[in-house]
């Protein structure tokens, strides 16, 4: 399972939680231990997207800025 999936899958379930029965004691820990997972899977999601390098990147032209020209100016 990637990240990803993990994180919907543990949305998911906080989402059915409250409504399997469990007393509300277990519910509480249930979505606290979901929450503090939801958090640690989200942090690792993130760190990995920024360590990344972009490759192969070459600049094109609509990455330069347009500088326009008021000709009229000077009147």
């Amino acid at each position: 399972m990637t990240k990803d999936i993990l994180i919907m899958a543990l949305g998911a379930w906080v989402a059915l939680v409250p409504f399997l029965g469990f007393p509300n004691t277990w519910d509480m820990w249930i979505l606290a231990v979901s929450g503090i997972l939801i958090i640690a899977l989200g942090v690792v999601v993130r760190r990995g997207k920024k360590s990344r390098p972009i490759r192969n990147y070459t600049p094109t032209h609509s990455d330069t800025p347009t500088v326009y020209h008021d000709d009229h100016a000077h009147v």
